[in-house]
């Protein structure tokens, strides 16, 4: 006879294979990232903090509570997408 609370085991949704840690490089925060786009002749940044919280590699952004951050390699490689295009 089956145990009425036997648990259902269900499928994991498939997740892309990641990098090793080692690999990935740094987390960049807010602060970081603004340090990575270009400058203004007076040293501030192109972009704004709304502007990287909001549109900056989209489907690279994770959440550390409530701060994104982004890895290293996926920020550096998405600024060199963009400059391409």
């Amino acid at each position: 006879m089956r145990n009425s609370r036997a648990s259902v085991r269900l499928a994991a949704p498939d997740r892309k294979a990641t990098k090793p840690l080692a690999e990935r490089g740094r987390m960049l925060f807010v602060r970081d990232v603004l340090e990575l786009l270009p400058k203004k002749p007076d040293g501030s940044p192109v972009k704004g903090t709304w502007w990287v919280r909001n549109s900056f590699a989209p489907e690279h952004k994770h959440r550390l509570g409530r701060d994104p951050y982004w890895w290293e390699c996926d920020a550096v490689a998405w600024l060199d997408a963009q400059g391409a295009a």
